[in-house]
């Protein structure tokens, strides 16, 4: 249900282009299909006939995400934040609207196309995945560790980073696909702080598992130095 699973020789067959629709297409076929006359109108916003219906919490629905990888909800959740900001769901012109807000640096995610973390198309790199994760920490500073895989306790880290203790020493988030191992989040050192980091690797031609126990090694270092 939560793997993020692509299989290329499953796609080598023709795939039918769905019907396109039109307003005007759709009334004809209902009258046809009915006998009945049908007409268009637009449905009216007001307080008193539309109303938002909440399911679960933002931060269930953040945990679920981040815990889970699931790069379908984080592209509806972008879709979710273009009909706040701009009344509409579209994922060009909310990544614009963003953008312009200007709440980091002007360098960041210049190459921003979706939210899915499958996809080549974003370009970032360890520095600007630091100052987003600085963001949320500053913006979040009572559970901002709540929202990230944990190692050794949940999400996509509980087989990985396993601490001796029980107690989680990194909170992290993982990006992975052909040729790309990516690990950014929060260290808990010994003495208590808080260290963020963001760890790409990237061109190799190998499994991404074989990075894990060498950042590994790189985070119990900060973890016990730091």
């Amino acid at each position: 249900m939560h793997q993020n699973v692509f299989h290329p020789e499953s796609r080598n067959q023709a795939v039918e282009i769905p019907l396109l629709l039109s307003h005007e297409l759709i009334l004809k076929m209902l009258e046809e299909k009915t006998g009945k006359e049908f007409e268009e109108r637009k449905f009216p916003v007001s307080k008193e006939v539309a109303q938002k219906i909440y399911s679960v919490s933002k931060k269930q629905v953040l945990q679920e995400m981040m815990w889970e990888s699931d790069n379908f909800l984080a592209e509806q959740i972008l879709l979710m934040c273009g009909e706040t900001l701009l009344g509409e769901l579209n994922t060009t012109k909310t990544i614009e609207a963003i953008q312009n807000q200007k709440r980091i640096s002007s360098a960041f995610l210049q190459k921003w196309v979706d939210a899915s973390g499958l996809s080549r198309y974003n370009l970032i790199s360890p520095m600007q995945l630091v100052e987003v994760l600085g963001r949320i920490k500053t913006e979040n500073p009572s559970d901002f560790l709540d929202y990230f895989p944990s190692g050794g306790q949940r999400g996509t880290l509980k087989n990985s980073y396993k601490s001796t203790n029980g107690k989680p020493y990194v909170y992290a988030k993982t990006g992975s696909m052909g040729g790309v191992y990516n690990l950014s989040g929060y260290i808990i050192t010994n003495q208590n702080k808080v260290v963020t980091f963001g760890l790409l690797n990237t061109n190799f031609d190998s499994k991404g598992s074989i990075f894990k126990s060498k950042i590994e090694e790189i985070l119990l270092y900060i973890r016990e130095n730091y």
